[in-house]
């Protein structure tokens, strides 16, 4: 009899507990899964690298992409925007702007990105930097400029 009153209250709550209304769970919407490779841009070989997602309100979520594949992979929000940040002591550090595909439905998104590593004797940057028979610099100079000043400034030991 103990048992049939504790198994009657325990039914009791149960199926009150079920019966509220729903106004104060969050909705989480649905997700991706967003997969892919990190290359070298030079030798198009996987590298293994911290590849960290920012949303816009500025959470982060790290991971790592697999050292002997590049594989990497994420959950992440159907339909929001993502700044992706790929760095290491052996790449420069490189971003991207990912817009993950909106969905109702958990689907599977193909992203692969290309960065440069960071290796002794290899050439990092080149380039024809002044204007044909001129002492003007060209449009490029100053791109690449910037791209190496981001570099050595997160990459001291280069």
């Amino acid at each position: 009899m103990k048992y049939f009153v504790i198994a009657l209250v325990l039914t009791f709550i149960c199926s009150n507990l079920y019966a509220q209304p729903k106004t104060g769970i969050i909705n989480m919407g649905s997700q991706t899964l967003v997969k892919g490779i990190v290359t070298d841009i030079e030798s198009g070989k996987p590298v293994g690298t911290n590849v960290e997602f920012r949303d816009k309100s500025g959470k982060k979520i790290k991971i790592q992409s697999n050292s002997m594949t590049g594989a990497f992979e994420q959950l992440l929000n159907a339909g929001e925007q993502y700044e992706v940040l790929i760095q290491s002591w052996n790449v420069a550090r490189k971003t991207y702007n990912l817009t993950v595909e909106k969905s109702d439905k958990y689907i599977e998104q193909k992203v692969d990105f290309q960065i440069r590593k960071l290796e002794k004797d290899n050439i990092f940057m080149s380039i024809n930097a002044f204007n044909a028979n001129s002492t003007n610099t060209n449009e490029e100079v100053k791109q690449m400029l910037e791209e190496l000043n981001t570099t050595l400034k997160f990459n001291r030991g280069v």
